[in-house]
């Protein structure tokens, strides 16, 4: 089940053995509150390592055994004293110790209610808000306590409050929704058949242009869900906010009116020119331009509304619908290991693209050729650092910054162990 569960509720990995030390639904009365007993001592031991461990996260009050028939007064309550390690530069509680207490608190009672009444389910939390009402000071105790809003068999929907001090003066400092996908046990391991039906029969040295485009076209309504089981929303798209962050401040720095011109290469869903827009936003005039290969790709791109252009457009051809020095900033994520003219096309265009100016960058991906390919069976091209470089050199390329994600995303290999796909995350610019 460890592979159903999100990062930020790592630590419930451990509850997975509800179903075995907590059995049956038909219990009554002090039946419950024993499974309630034995549920807080799973979880005090489960929570007291990595970050809730360091943020000194405890459970104080558990009543979750009988939520499926009682949901209204089903409840997780947990507490944080507050030391130096949770303070930000003014002096006040970080709010991301805040968001991470909340987050605890709600993954812990929606991993408790998946597993123990959808038959050993696991979850994921799809979205999550958070508002913020007053701050907290060192030495303050936050208690937060997590309640079930709504439990179906697809989703469920919980909300967590975080109070300061004595539970009798009621003061709130923080209060959280989040939306939480089930996801149902198959075999024990969905994520790995969601991941083997997604790498099942894929291979470029043997599929045509338009069998992969039609391919993808197929993964086009769930690439959102697929994204983020297979870790590359959090890996990936990751690394492009963070990069994000920093061309902000070189933006601002440069105080231009113009234009932030984007050409976003492999599109996809729009994962990438989300992350950017989210980051960098109005602000910097930015104006995003993607092309993909897949008109499923291109149709929920165009949903989220930031694009002003999108294109159906295989990239080991030209990019004939551009003039030369037209872009800022080109990305390309997930792409260059399934081409076949990546030397011969899609480098020079870039090269072609790309303003001649000191603020132009490319950010590209090369699958990283660490010798245990999880992909290789695919037919995909890896690369050593070296050879990268030397790729970029030839197309009058210099590398700014070279990164190592030996986690990119998971993929089945051919044996159909998940293992993880290495990236190899490049920010280049021209060099002449």
């Amino acid at each position: 089940m460890k592979n159903n569960v999100s990062s930020l509720q790592s630590f419930s990995l451990g509850l997975k053995h509800f179903s075995n030390t907590i059995t049956g639904r038909r219990e009554v009365g002090s039946d419950f509150e024993m499974q309630d007993v034995k549920a807080k001592q799973i979880i005090e031991k489960k929570i007291k390592f990595g970050l809730n461990k360091h943020l000194g996260v405890r459970v104080s009050r558990v009543k979750l055994s009988n939520m499926e028939n009682d949901r209204e007064n089903s409840f997780i309550e947990m507490t944080m004293p507050i030391t130096e390690i949770h303070m930000n530069a003014m002096g006040l509680v970080h709010g991301g110790s805040i968001i991470t207490m909340c987050d605890t608190a709600i993954g812990t009672g929606a991993y408790f209610y998946a597993n123990k009444f959808l038959d050993g389910a696991g979850m994921v939390v799809l979205d999550s808000f958070t508002q913020f009402t007053r701050h907290a000071n060192i030495n303050d105790v936050l208690r937060v306590v997590a309640k079930p809003r709504h439990l179906g068999r697809k989703t469920q929907t919980w909300e967590a409050t975080i109070y300061l001090g004595d539970p009798k003066e009621n003061i709130k400092v923080a209060h959280t929704v989040s939306t939480v996908l089930n996801i149902p046990n198959e075999d024990g391991d969905l994520l790995s058949e969601k991941l083997k039906k997604l790498g099942k029969n894929f291979n470029i040295n043997t599929m045509s242009k338009e069998e992969i485009a039609a391919r993808f076209d197929k993964y086009s309504e769930q690439w959102e869900f697929l994204t983020k089981i297979s870790e590359y929303q959090k890996n990936v798209i990751a690394w492009v906010a963070k990069q994000a962050n920093t061309l902000k401040q070189q933006i601002s720095c440069n105080n231009t009116s113009n234009k932030f011109k984007v050409l976003d290469l492999a599109t996809g869903s729009g994962l990438v020119g989300k992350a950017l827009y989210n980051v960098l936003g109005e602000s910097s005039n930015i104006e995003l331009t993607g092309l993909d290969i897949s008109q499923g790709m291109i149709s929920k791109a165009e949903q989220l509304g930031i694009y002003r252009n999108l294109f159906v457009h295989d990239l080991d051809k030209k990019i004939s619908q551009f003039q030369d020095n037209s872009f800022d900033l080109i990305t390309c994520f997930g792409v260059t290991e399934m081409l076949h003219n990546l030397e011969t096309v899609l480098l020079p265009e870039i090269k072609r693209l790309l303003k001649k100016s000191s603020r132009s960058q490319c950010w590209i991906s090369f699958q990283y050729n660490d010798g245990k390919q999880a992909a290789a069976h695919q037919g995909m091209k890896t690369f050593k650092e070296d050879e990268i470089v030397e790729l970029l050199k030839k197309n009058n390329m210099k590398v700014i910054q070279l990164e190592i994600l030996k986690n990119a995303y998971l993929l089945p290999d051919p044996s159909g162990s998940v293992k993880p796909v290495p990236f190899c995350m490049v920010t280049c610019c021209l060099d002449e």
